[in-house]
């Protein structure tokens, strides 16, 4: 009984946030609830910004395209008393910018505009919310234009990138309608980011706030009396983080009319905590992320082979990132190549590092987790949301920022091999031409796709979800 009153509990506590934006047709995206309104130390470049932030609650990928095509297209309409045109002028004169953005958890919109008009940053970020039609047309557009990239045709590392981080942390779901069939309007936020040096500013948003229109509890009382406890708790446990991981094995695209051959080894690590991190995210940089790095220097500039070896670390929640190599060859060395890519990583992973070369990494880490902080609003909600997804208690801190300042690359020196996963660990991605993958790189699992498929297809299979 006990267990049972703890769901009925959490299930009504979360319920809001739940439905805030999964029926169609004009739906108000908000909370009824309460809000957690922080306020963090002004920017170093002049701007101010405000960040709001509703809740996903796990939506769907579908769902979270038309979400953020949704907000997209409000922020670009006109209001009651401006046309799209007069909108965008007045936005473009007054430096008034808008950023849309999710990580899974939250769709976000972050507002900025120098600090003497940011006041007119309010009073249009009100305006644009409240207006009452739904700009259906522009939302259209907008749902072609932020539609995942078909990565098989563009090949470019980044992009797979981006489709894996997506496929990960957003389920696929076959919706019962046309996401051109829906509608939002979006009233009161969850949580709110303010950034500016002039103290008034505060009272202003927490004004602006107050008008945005809370979700009806009498509505969520009444979706409330049609599920079963059993679909609550059901609802509930689509709440707990996605399983981040990627397959082994070997994804192939073959493109007999292809000069090269996009390879990319990928990986979705978790750590223990932010030192971990930050130690995975040292050596990788190590491996390729700049010029100087071991990619570079081997890959592009001793064998001419590639112009753009890379390694990425992308994070993808609290101590989460998806690591990656890359590099784009010429169709007929690939094999030869990849087999290089390999050599180079573990390397590495066993100790063949200069300890003032991981100090370089490490310095231009931290000047550039600095200067995010200082001028990009953006990133900072990101990492913020991340530390504190649900309110702030204490003092504000960002673990993983402190983890790199402080960071001593002494501690990794010895022991590179518990910060990075085995090479064979990794989900091999190749798109092009060139040879067929030997049956030595096919023995942890292998999966061919055509150009019509999407890599989702193929991870599919790869974890034996389909034949």
């Amino acid at each position: 009984m006990r267990a049972l009153k703890k769901t009925c509990i959490a299930a009504l506590l979360c319920y809001n946030a739940l439905f805030t934006a999964q029926s169609a047709s004009a739906d108000l995206v908000a909370v009824s609830g309460e809000q957690t309104f922080i306020t963090l130390k002004p920017m170093a470049n002049g701007l101010s910004s405000v960040t709001l932030a509703w809740p996903l609650a796990r939506l769907s990928a579908q769902k979270l395209l038309a979400l953020r095509s949704g907000l997209v297209a409000v922020m670009g309409a006109g209001t009651e008393d401006l046309s799209p045109y007069e909108a965008k002028s007045h936005r473009s004169l007054n430096g008034l910018n808008f950023e849309v953005t999710s990580d899974g958890a939250n769709l976000m919109l972050t507002a900025t505009s120098p600090t003497t008009t940011f006041p007119a940053l309010i009073a249009h970020l009100e305006d644009v919310l409240s207006t009452k039609d739904f700009p259906i047309e522009r939302y259209k557009r907008e749902l072609i234009r932020l539609q995942p990239q078909i990565v098989t045709k563009n090949r470019r590392p980044k992009d797979v990138m981006a489709v894996l981080a997506h496929n990960i942390a957003l389920p696929s779901e076959e919706l019962d309608e046309p996401l051109e069939n829906f509608e939002f309007s979006f009233g009161r936020p969850k949580q709110v980011i303010m950034r500016s040096p002039d103290t008034a500013h505060k009272p202003l948003v927490e004004t602006f706030l107050k008008d945005l229109p809370l979700r009806s509890s009498g509505a969520v009382a009444q979706l409330w009396r049609k599920l079963s406890l059993v679909e609550v708790a059901t609802k509930l446990n689509q709440l707990e983080d996605p399983d981040f991981t990627l397959p082994k094995g070997v994804i192939h695209l073959n493109d007999p009319s292809s000069t090269e051959m996009m390879i990319v080894l990928v990986q979705a690590q978790t750590f223990e905590d932010e030192v971990a991190q930050v130690s995975a995210n040292l050596l990788m940089n190590y491996i390729g992320a700049h010029q100087g790095s071991e990619m570079f220097r081997i890959i592009r500039q001793e064998l001419r082979a590639a112009y753009n070896p890379s390694s990425f670390f992308e994070t993808a929640g609290k101590n989460k990132a998806l690591m990656a190599l890359s590099a784009t060859v010429a169709a007929e060395e690939w094999p030869e190549l990849l087999e290089q890519i390999k050599e180079i990583y573990e390397n590495v992973r066993m100790g063949d590092i200069s300890k003032a070369g991981l100090e370089t990494v490490k310095d231009r880490l931290a000047r550039r987790y600095s200067h995010s902080f200082a001028t990009n609003p953006v990133w900072t909600a990101h990492n913020l949301l991340r530390e504190y997804p649900i309110k702030v208690e204490g003092e504000i801190r960002l673990p993983v920022f402190s983890a790199v300042v402080e960071f001593d690359v002494a501690s990794i020196i010895d022991s590179p091999d518990e910060h990075l996963p085995l090479i064979e660990d990794y989900l091999v991605i190749l798109v092009g031409g060139g040879a067929e993958p030997s049956e030595e790189l096919r023995k942890n699992g292998y999966c061919a796709l055509t150009p019509s498929q999407p890599l989702s297809h193929c991870l599919d299979v790869l974890k034996g979800a389909k034949p």
